[in-house]
């Protein structure tokens, strides 16, 4: 991990006092936070006087943040890349676990190719019941538009699972990939299939949702985005038809590979 530096973009909240306990909670529960800046969205200043002034795990918090017009989306943080070598987009509040940052990176480490980007669907915790982290699946389609839903739960995955699906409310990459791919959020499943961008399902709940988090979207791009031999490749191998508003049994389930499973542990 030594050289990495971790940008953390969080949307889809512009509460200060909800930010200011997300910022805490990831700085504090990471295994490297002097390695981790924060891209806030505009409007959230006030959140410099919700934080603790004093250094955490080395880090001033103050120093760490950043803030970004998140009416651009992904778009709108392009211009405050620097030295980070990787991203985590979130969107909404979310609960970090221990050593969440390492997780992540080693699992991003081990893949095949660095041409990649992690995402996850993940229940918040609700109760006893400890989140879950499912492969990102598609669901009914609407008006030229799938629903990203939870599809098969990765209880026994001993490792990321291959899907096709982005679930745009967690991903994890490079930031070669907000600079090579189109990054509008309702086209990333899209944009990293026409980009070469593999796409792998975290096993473990790493972080989670504080609520439900809402429908989301994966939007049939325009004409003049995305010519239309892209599309129709995509939809071949995603088993989908926006035309006909139909997607297979597989891709309600979240398996894309030629496998009909994923590597399993035993359970403890």
């Amino acid at each position: 991990m030594l050289g990495t530096r971790l940008l953390v973009i969080v949307s889809d909240c512009v509460q200060a006092d909800a930010l200011a306990d997300l910022v805490l909670d990831a700085v504090s529960h990471a295994a490297r936070p002097f390695s981790l800046r924060l891209a806030l969205p505009l409007g959230t200043e006030s959140i410099l006087e919700e934080l603790p002034r004093e250094a955490i795990g080395g880090v001033t918090l103050q120093g760490t943040l950043r803030f970004y017009p998140h009416m651009e989306g992904l778009a709108g943080v392009l211009p405050l890349l620097t030295d980070e070598t990787h991203f985590l987009f979130l969107k909404g509040l979310h609960a970090f676990s221990e050593k969440w940052d390492q997780g992540l990176l080693r699992r991003w480490q081990r893949l095949p190719s660095p041409q990649a980007v992690l995402t996850a669907w993940v229940s918040a915790a609700n109760g006893d019941l400890p989140p879950q982290a499912y492969l990102p699946a598609m669901g009914t389609v609407e008006e030229d538009a799938v629903e990203i839903v939870a599809g098969l739960p990765l209880v026994c995955a001993s490792t990321v699972v291959k899907t096709m699906v982005i679930n745009p409310g967690l991903l994890f990459g490079s930031t070669d990939f907000l600079r090579q791919a189109h990054i509008r959020e309702d086209l990333l499943s899209i944009a990293a299939f026409v980009a070469d961008y593999s796409v792998y399902a975290i096993d473990r709940p790493l972080l989670w949702p504080f609520y439900q988090p809402p429908k989301r979207y994966l939007r049939k791009p325009m004409a003049d985005e995305l010519p239309g031999h892209f599309l129709a490749r995509f939809e071949q191998f995603a088993g989908l038809s926006f035309t006909k508003r139909l997607v297979g049994i597989r891709s309600n389930l979240g398996l894309f590979a030629q496998e009909e499973g994923y590597p399993q542990r035993m359970p403890t």
